[in-house]
């Protein structure tokens, strides 16, 4: 396992695009979540708003967080599709030839860097957030609480995307089953989208407690990224390269 977890480690960095996507996660979760909190401040100013509103601070880091999930699904498929689309995975395959060491492999990488990005850019955000809203925000929280929520999400998020490019092993296919599953999901009737991805990652970042208590929420998209493992294994056990 270990000479497996250093060859994929090398493979990812070997490369420009998987840093441009972790950049670009990073960005688009600190720009989003400033879009937001200036959106607020503005609407006070032309009295929108009244003047001694508040916002909660995971109400711009959390929905910034979801948007850069996109940004970071793209970094975590290509630790699978970008080797099934050049042939790549063959030679993989023939230095490790238990496929499930090799999925567990990515998946431990995508985890492991879902962690990292996703603490720094919640952190980021988190700090920019209470920049511009000043006096008007409410509930501010510690930065580690908010580094932890972020990059535990981003984490399994990573395993679940990988799991996804398993299946599919189509970069396309891998990108718009991910956004729909995190993202689309969100749009489903009241009720039925807090069991998906999508609510259940906002109701984790926000640690909030309807439709259930935050730490559920985690483990609700857990439930989704080990149903899509099972499947990914499935089809990389049965499957030729």
């Amino acid at each position: 396992m270990w000479r497996t977890l250093h060859s994929e480690w090398g493979k990812t960095w070997s490369v420009r695009a998987p840093w441009i996507c972790l950049l670009t996660t990073v960005a688009l979760v600190v720009i989003t979540a400033m879009s937001l909190a200036n959106d607020f401040v503005y609407g006070i100013s032309i009295d929108e708003v009244p003047a001694d509103a508040r916002m909660p601070m995971m109400d711009a880091v959390g929905p910034a967080v979801l948007f850069g999930q996109v940004a970071f699904a793209a970094f975590a498929m290509q630790l699978v599709t970008a080797e099934y689309s050049t042939g790549e995975i063959r030679s993989t395959l023939r230095g490790q030839p238990d496929r499930t060491t090799v999925v567990a492999a990515k998946s431990l990488i995508a985890a492991v860097c879902g962690l990292a990005v996703g603490a720094a850019s919640g952190t980021l955000a988190a700090g920019t957030t209470r920049l511009i809203l000043a006096d008007n925000l409410a509930s501010p929280e510690s930065y580690p609480a908010v580094a932890l929520r972020c990059g535990l999400l981003m984490a399994v998020v990573g395993i679940l995307v990988v799991a996804v490019g398993a299946l599919l092993r189509n970069a396309v296919a891998t990108l718009v089953t991910a956004f729909a599953v995190l993202i689309g999901t969100l749009v489903l009737p009241s009720g039925l989208n807090g069991w998906f991805p999508g609510e259940a990652g906002s109701t984790f970042l926000a640690d909030d407690a309807e439709p259930y208590a935050g730490p559920v929420g985690l483990l609700v998209v857990a439930v989704w990224g080990v149903l899509f493992l099972g499947l990914g294994l499935w089809s990389a056990n049965r499957r030729d390269a």
